[in-house]
């Protein structure tokens, strides 16, 4: 949906009005880095497969509680 659009159904729907002024992250790619943020506290990002194995250790061990 473009931005005209966007204009006119934020007319009637408010969500689409309010959607404007997100439109900006989606007209162009953008990249995030946290190397800054890595490099003051010394934080690194856990790898993924490790993340998830945790996350669903985490879930199961919740699951089988009352």
């Amino acid at each position: 949906m473009g931005k005209g659009m966007l204009r006119f159904g934020g007319l009637f729907i408010p969500a689409a009005r309010e959607s404007l002024e997100m439109f900006y992250q989606f007209e162009k790619e953008f990249v995030v880095s946290s190397q800054k943020f890595s490099d003051r506290f010394g934080q690194r990002a856990t790898p993924l497969k490790e993340s998830l194995a945790a996350t669903v250790d985490w879930y199961r061990a919740r699951k089988s509680r009352p």
